[in-house]
């Protein structure tokens, strides 16, 4: 989606119930804290690696999702759900 602005990506992977994958993360942070539950957003905060390594990255951390409990993954130490807007 080369050449789309930022609402525009999130919208997009909204709609479809895509997980996002960026390393624009400050401003997809910021995005997605204004909606409402979304897939998620993998933020890849190294920018400077290479696509295979950003692979690795995406890779390891969707085996770390299907490994655990979304339930465990969205709460903060304090209880508090952190998953959702």
């Amino acid at each position: 989606m080369l050449g789309v602005k930022d609402h525009g990506v999130l919208d997009r992977a909204f709609e479809e119930d895509r997980i996002l994958v960026t390393a624009n993360v400050d401003d997809f942070v910021r995005l997605a804290r204004k909606r409402e539950l979304h897939a998620g957003i993998i933020s890849i905060e190294d920018g400077g690696l290479y696509r295979d390594e950003q692979l690795a990255v995406v890779r390891a951390a969707v085996a770390f999702v299907a490994a655990h409990d979304m339930a465990t993954l969205c709460t903060s130490s304090t209880g508090n759900s952190v998953c959702s807007g």
